[in-house]
């Protein structure tokens, strides 16, 4: 009895699917193709694991802590990658474990600039904006865009097919096991459930 509503909603959805997925595929071929998700990802290994090094309960370290860390170092390596530091000398390199100065990629600068959106750090690259939340250790398609304040409220509000597309790097990381996920995706604005158009999975474990 229910078959034929559940047909006609199907079919309704479907439109919408094909432009997300399609959207989908452009926006990783773009990115992949600058560069950009192979810096997205090194950034975050390398943040991950200077965090998890550093990480120390005696010290009064907790998961909280290392979600803030993780956080601005992700940020700090995302800039270092994207050449976009503003300081004298030779920034790039400084203060990285020799591992990470050389597995760093080499990202042409201009590719990725800066462009903080509603005051959050935020990287463009083309017509593509890419902003940084964590996850909070929540379920991730279940995240409330509309309730989120500032630029995450924004990014969702936009929709697939624009002139300018935001996106969002979602991660969580375990202080204690060292264990992490790292999401690139694009949030809905509509309040429903999955909270995204789409997302990907660029690294995991």
């Amino acid at each position: 009895m229910f078959r034929k509503p559940l047909q006609g909603r199907v079919r309704h959805l479907l439109p919408a699917y094909r432009r997300s997925m399609s959207e989908r595929v452009e926006a990783l071929r773009a990115l992949e193709r600058l560069g950009v998700l192979d810096g997205i990802c090194w950034a975050w290994a390398s943040a991950r694991r200077q965090t998890v090094h550093t990480f120390d309960p005696r010290a009064g370290h907790d998961q909280s802590w290392a979600g803030r860390t993780a956080l601005r170092l992700f940020r700090d390596r995302l800039d270092r990658v994207f050449h976009c530091l503003d300081l004298p000398g030779d920034p790039l390199a400084a203060g990285l474990a020799p591992r990470d100065v050389q597995s760093m990629p080499r990202v042409p600068p201009g590719v990725v600039v800066r462009d903080d959106l509603n005051g959050s750090p935020a990287w463009r690259a083309g017509d593509r904006r890419i902003l940084v939340r964590p996850s909070g250790g929540g379920d991730l398609d279940r995240i409330p865009w509309p309730r989120e304040s500032g630029s995450d409220h924004r990014a969702g509000a936009r929709p697939p097919g624009g002139a300018e597309v935001t996106l969002v790097v979602a991660y969580s990381i375990d202080a204690v096991t060292g264990a992490s996920a790292l999401y690139l995706g694009q949030p809905r604005g509509d309040g429903t459930s999955p909270a995204w158009h789409w997302r990907e999975a660029l690294t995991r474990g």
